[in-house]
């Protein structure tokens, strides 16, 4: 397995756990919130953090297309340079001299 590769996986894993970690939150810490600002009855509290939780899966959303947006310029950037190196090495490889061959 290459770098590359794991360090995509160890990505992948650290997102994984801060979205789980987010959600914890969420779970843990609005109904908390809500209770002390004075919210009480369990309907409101459910809605309250049905919404707060919507609310972070969109963000998150945007904040995952607009990741994948960079990250798709940069690769097509990084292409495009390499597709031109290649094709400034063929034009210099055909642009030298080539040997005559010997006469009989």
């Amino acid at each position: 397995m290459d770098i590359e590769s794991r360090l995509q996986r160890v990505e992948t894993d650290v997102r994984r756990t801060r979205t789980y970690v987010r959600i914890l939150l969420v779970i843990v810490l609005v109904p908390i919130g809500l209770a002390r600002v004075g919210v009480s009855d369990p309907k409101e509290c459910l809605v309250s953090v049905l919404v707060v939780w919507a609310l972070m899966a969109v963000a998150h959303l945007l904040v995952t297309a607009t990741s994948g947006l960079r990250r798709f310029a940069t690769r097509r950037e990084a292409d495009a340079q390499l597709q031109e190196r290649i094709l400034r090495e063929f034009i210099a490889e055909r642009a030298k001299p080539q040997g005559q061959a010997p006469n009989p």
